[in-house]
């Protein structure tokens, strides 16, 4: 299977090279999900094309009762939204999140990106 990644039956990547987290624990859940914002000063910086003001990130952290933390960033030099949105949809989304398994990938993925356009429609 050279170049083509195996699937369990639930949809995860088979890979021997990386353990799977399930076995420490197979009912592993997340508790909780936490939100940060980081914005600092700096000097400007101008490309040609576009001008890079301050610092700036948002924080996801996804925590699991085994304690492996996951953390996602957004945001960045370049973004122009203002930052104080993106806590918002952390609290939006916590509810879909929050008790679930981690590993189940593939079902979170839906939950969070397709079932949501669905219901929201297309942003």
């Amino acid at each position: 299977m050279a170049g083509r990644a195996a699937f369990a039956p639930d949809g995860h990547t088979l890979n021997p090279k990386y353990p799977d987290l399930r076995a420490i624990n197979p009912k592993m859940k997340i508790p909780g999900i936490t939100s940060e914002v980081f914005e600092w000063e700096r000097p400007g910086i101008w490309n040609g094309g576009h001008f890079y003001g301050p610092g700036r990130l948002h924080k996801v952290t996804v925590h699991t009762d085994e304690g492996i933390t996951g953390y996602g960033w957004n945001g960045g030099t370049a973004a122009e939204r203002p930052l104080n949105l993106f806590p918002g949809y952390v609290d939006y989304f916590r509810p879909l999140v929050v008790g679930r398994d981690p590993m189940e990938t593939r079902a979170l993925s839906y939950d969070l990106g397709e079932k949501l356009i669905k219901i929201l429609g297309i942003g």
